[in-house]
Parts: C-alpha cells; structure tokens; sequence
C-alpha cells in the first residue's frame, strides 16, 4: 500500500494535488494596552482573524505527466487574481497563493512536494439577504442525491450467492426499517399519512433477496423510504432531530474479514452505513436553508453540527479497511457536490448570523413597510429582507413592533 492511498485531495485554480498536511493559522484580533511603570494590561477584542493556511501538497506522475502536472500547479499558484480553492475539509473557497516552494528528489523523480501558503479572500458582509445561499440550494439538493444514489449502486457488491450472506443482509435491513419506525416516534402525524410508509417498508422486506442482487433496486427503495419519512415530518419541528438521529446510523457487529465473501458482506455492510449518514446529512443541509434563525447561539451549534457531521462523512469515505484498502462509496466528484452543497448552506448561515447581530426592534404606527425600509437605508435593497424577518403578511399596513438590521 503507498502513502498516497491515504491522502485526500484538494484543488486551486482548477489543478488537482495531494493534501499532506494542513495548517490553519486563525483566533482573534486583540489590542494590547500596557502602561509604564505599571504593572497592568488590558486588553480589547477587535474582531477575528481571518484564516490562513499553510499547506504541504504533492503532485505526482509517471514519465509522461509528472512533468505537465507539475508545471500545471505552478503556473496555477502563480496566476494572477483570485482563484477557486477546494480544501477536503474547510471547504470551497475564493483565495490567492502568496508564495510556494517546489522540492524533489533529482535522484527519482514522481512526486513534486509543494510548501504553500493560501490566503482565502472575504467580502463585506454587510448587508446580507436572508436568502443568501439558498437560492440554488434544492436543485443542488436533487443533483446531489441523484449522485449519492447512483454510487451507492455501483458500490454495492452484487454477487453474492450464500445463504448465510443473505440472511445477514436482510437483517441488516430490518434494522434500518426498524429505525425508521422509531423515528416516526418524533412525528405527529395520523395512521392513514403513516400507511403508505408502513406499506413500502413492508415491500422492502418482502422483497429484501432481490434487493440485495439488484444494487440499484435497493438504493432506490432505502431513497423513497427515506424521502417518504422525510415528507411526513416536513411541516414539524422534529424534522431536524429526525435528520441528526440517522447520521451516524450503523449496523451492529462488524464482519471477520477472512474470506472474499465476508469481505464483499463488511464492504456492502459500510456502504449501507455511509449510504443513510449521506443521506441524512444532505437532507439537513436542505432543511437548514428553509429555517430562518435569529438567535446566534442557534446558528452557531447548527453550523458547527453539520460541520461535524460533514467531516465525519469526507473522513469515513476515504479512510482505509483491515486490508489497507479504500472504504470509499463516493467518488471525489459526488463529494465535491456534497461540499457545494455544504459552502451553500454555510453561506446561508454566514447571512443569518450577519443579520442576527445587527437586529433592532423599532416602534412603528401605521406604515407601509415600502417607505419604511427606504426611510432606514435609503434604497430598497433589504425590502426583502426586512419582509422575510417580520413574516410580513400586508406589506401595506404595518404596525407595531418591527425587527430592522442595524449598521
């Protein structure tokens, strides 16, 4: 096994490397009062730091694309203007390169390693619409799964013949429709919205032997289940515990890997686990930019929830099994659109944190809520906003108090 097996990828200016080690400089801005002949400090916060990183990255190739890949990288660092920077964990980002080193080893060539350092780029963030990064966000949603559902098929081991194989499967399964069944627990909903769910998960069952031959029977029958619960607790406010109760969903007992058999059972027994975790993350992504929030405490632990959640999914999908090889259901280009998906939903929630800090609650008698906010801000680029804040139902007649966005 070589060391490059074990390593995520990333990407600037549209050139692909190797990530060997990342190192992110961040913390707050502080101004440090000290006075002589006194032994005192004080000290005032001033903001965050903005993020750098500094960054150890490969690229490697054999005789005929070692040299272009190279050389690719380098004229992509040394482009100039901002360019789009993938990191396999922080995510997309607009950034620049400031300066690089290259080392080789002139004796065997095959590996350039890279000394980096990258410094992402940050617009005002002052003001922001409510809808920011989340006007995409459902298609991103659909192309997205689309995607998780396809590899799911292609990953998932087809060929197995053993009985005992087969019963392991299907109890594997009846533990994921039994799951699903708890968490309808979290749901108020009558039994005849439940019977059509009950009805496809007992078809599931039934037919849970030609599921397990037909890969792409079964990704679509966990999805529509999936999306069936989904649908039911749309309109409540379990539905973000129901999310965070799937991920991290896993089979019990993990399978001695001792013959091809039992290696195809514990490869089909994690692809079924990171299956439903994916699911159950992309689906909190969508149900994240349908929420408004304004309390900062609230935005923070959602963000850093899915953060989690997001990481453990990327780290998951290329760790490596007992036989030091890849665990990977997801090819890099269905987790760059998990990540999209992931920077549209952090976006969104940058944007509410934004407004969040800057809420007033004003007095108002007998207004049109058109003049009022070109009255604040002298244009009407935040009447959408404002709207969105007060779940304004007569735009025409607004009275009472109202939540504005202060400078």
């Amino acid at each position: 096994m070589s060391i490059l097996d074990g390593l995520l990828q990333g990407k600037y200016n549209g050139v692909d490397f190797l990530f060997v080690e990342s190192s992110r400089q961040d913390g707050k801005k502080l101004a440090v009062h000290e006075y002589p002949q006194r032994n005192t400090r004080t000290v005032t916060e001033l903001g965050n730091l903005m993020p750098i990183y500094s960054l150890e990255v490969w690229t490697t190739g054999d005789e005929q694309t070692y040299f272009e890949r190279r050389l690719n990288l380098i004229k992509a660092f040394k482009k100039e203007g901002l360019a789009t920077f993938v990191h396999p964990i922080d995510g997309t980002m607009k950034a620049t390169a400031k300066d690089f080193t290259v080392n080789e080893e002139m004796s065997s060539s095959g590996v350039a390693k890279f000394s980096v350092t990258i410094i992402p780029n940050t617009e005002p963030d002052y003001p922001k619409s409510v809808s920011s990064g989340k006007s995409n966000t459902q298609q991103v949603f659909n192309d997205t799964t689309e995607k998780i559902n396809k590899s799911f098929s292609r990953k998932w081991n087809s060929t197995i013949k053993f009985q005992n194989s087969i019963n392991k499967y299907t109890n594997y399964i009846n533990q994921y429709t039994n799951s699903l069944r708890e968490a309808l627990s979290l749901i108020s909903v009558t039994a005849s919205a439940l019977a059509p769910f009950f009805n496809a998960l007992e078809n599931l069952e039934n037919e849970i032997v030609e599921n397990i031959l037909n890969p792409s029977k079964l990704a679509n029958s966990i999805l529509s289940n999936y999306s069936n619960v989904l649908n039911l607790s749309a309109v409540t406010v379990g539905k973000s515990t129901l999310n965070k109760n799937f991920f991290n969903y896993s089979t019990s007992g993990e399978t001695a890997v001792n013959t091809p058999s039992r290696v195809a059972a514990e490869s089909n027994r994690k692809s079924i686990d990171t299956y439903i975790n994916s699911l159950s993350l992309v689906n909190e992504f969508l149900n994240t930019t349908n929420t408004n929030y304004t309390n900062e405490d609230d935005i923070r632990k959602q963000s850093d929830s899915l953060n989690e959640q997001y990481n453990n999914l990327v780290i998951n999908n290329f760790s490596l099994d007992q036989s030091g090889n890849r665990n990977q259901l997801f090819d890099q280009d269905t987790v760059d659109s998990i990540t999209f998906m992931r920077d549209q939903v952090s976006a969104y929630l940058e944007a509410q944190l934004t407004n969040a800090k800057r809420i007033e609650t004003i007095r108002v008698s007998r207004n049109s809520l058109l003049p009022l906010v070109y009255q604040y801000y002298g244009s009407l680029d935040l009447y959408d906003t404002i709207s969105e804040l007060n779940k304004v139902g007569n735009p025409s007649d607004i009275t009472g108090n109202i939540k504005i966005l202060v400078s």
